[in-house]
């Protein structure tokens, strides 16, 4: 995924354990490389959105379960 997006390895580690939040232009990127429709995109951009507090912070009850 890091070779694809041009993000580096940190990055998508980070991401992918949950270590940080994922911008809209990322989510974007991500859910594209992954061929989902405009449909599905628009979903989990507005999902993301909805869960992420502008200070980067979750609201609670938001964060991801695991």
């Amino acid at each position: 995924m890091a070779a694809e997006t041009g993000w580096s390895l940190s990055k998508v580690w980070r991401i992918e354990q949950g270590q940080c939040g994922v911008s809209v232009s990322d989510m974007r990127c991500l859910a594209r490389l992954y061929d989902a429709d405009e449909v599905t995109v628009d979903r989990l951009v507005a999902e993301s959105r909805a869960g992420w507090t502008k200070g980067g912070r979750p609201r609670k009850g938001s964060e991801p379960a695991g």
